[in-house]
């Protein structure tokens, strides 16, 4: 199996992209002349079915040790059933569904990013949204996010006005909504993402209270500075993966998710997305701190974080 991985320049990080080709490849014949069998194809785009239950989860997001919110806690969330990508978004699938999306000859359906058919200089929230709704329309699935109080699907990341107070880019994702009944595709809400990485059931306390996603070891499940600078090459789902299946939930790249409701703000889910919006566990640019399920940060939603990606989730499997 051929994969490509993420690369090192000069003995530094280069922007961790999980570009990966899942062709397998002849291994060739062993010292008794046996063939020795081709690896079994692996496929990055498999969703897991996780069992919320409806089970209320208050998710935690910390930074240093101290909360990201300044004010006010996050809310509880009833967390349903739902199923949610084993991998985060390959640097080859997104480029797949972006080729099709920004094709003029979509005219009007046409999609427009802030960044373009690689994820190498990194991507913004509003990019992950308007990806999503992109992959929903490429599988013949109904778009999740919508324009606030239109039917019009937002296929847009890109400011289409004058305004340059963001160098010509501020993203119309933060006036959307969610189309509940939709079954295509979106970002997990931060309990949904959290409740997923501790391992689906608060009951398993060893398993739940992990640190890491599927160990309190990092080294075992992820990818981090510790671990990266000492090698050339990584690959996706290199590591252990945590008790359901998912792989690189911690370190390897940011993972994009829904920003979470506030004590002050309406709670339900699905909610609509604001202009703010949240990464979740650390990168191989981070420490092992960045990478504890609990960790993250709140950035604005136009904002291009580098080593950044996603995973997706829907109501139905794919």
């Amino acid at each position: 199996m051929k994969k490509t991985k993420i690369g090192f320049i000069g003995g530094t990080i280069a922007a961790a992209v999980l570009a990966l080709s899942l062709a397998g490849c002849n291994q060739g014949t062993g010292g008794s002349g046996s063939v020795v069998p081709d690896q079994p194809k692996v496929s990055y785009r498999d969703s897991i079915f996780v069992q919320g239950r409806g089970q209320v989860y208050q998710p935690v997001l910390t930074n240093n040790g101290q909360s990201v919110y300044e004010r006010t806690d996050p809310v509880s969330e009833t967390v349903a059933d739902f199923y949610m990508g084993q991998y985060e978004i390959t640097d080859e699938w997104w480029k797949e569904v972006y080729d099709w999306a920004t094709d003029a000859a979509r005219g009007s359906r046409q999609y427009s990013f802030t960044v373009g058919n690689s994820l190498s200089n990194g991507m913004s929230y509003g990019d992950a949204v308007v990806w999503c709704n992109a992959l929903s329309e490429y599988k013949g699935r109904e778009p999740v996010y919508m324009e606030k109080d239109t039917i019009v699907v937002a296929r847009t990341a890109v400011n289409v006005s004058k305004d340059t107070s963001r160098d010509g880019i501020m993203i119309s994702t933060n006036n959307i909504q969610v189309s509940k009944a939709a079954d295509g595709f979106r970002l997990p809400s931060l309990a949904e993402w959290q409740f997923a990485a501790r391992g689906g059931n608060p009951s398993a306390s060893t398993i739940w209270n992990y640190q890491f996603a599927g160990s309190d070891n990092i080294s075992e499940v992820a990818w981090f500075i510790g671990n990266a600078n000492s090698r050339g090459t990584l690959v996706a789902g290199g590591k252990k993966s945590n008790t359901l299946g998912f792989y690189d939930l911690c370190g390897s790249q940011r993972e994009f998710v829904f920003r979470v409701a506030l004590k002050a703000e309406a709670v339900s889910f699905p909610r609509t997305p604001s202009a703010a919006a949240e990464f979740v566990a650390g990168s191989v640019l981070d420490d092992s701190d960045a990478c504890k399920i609990l960790c993250g940060e709140t950035v604005a939603a136009t904002q291009v974080v580098q080593s950044a990606s996603f995973r997706i989730v829907s109501n139905t499997k794919f």
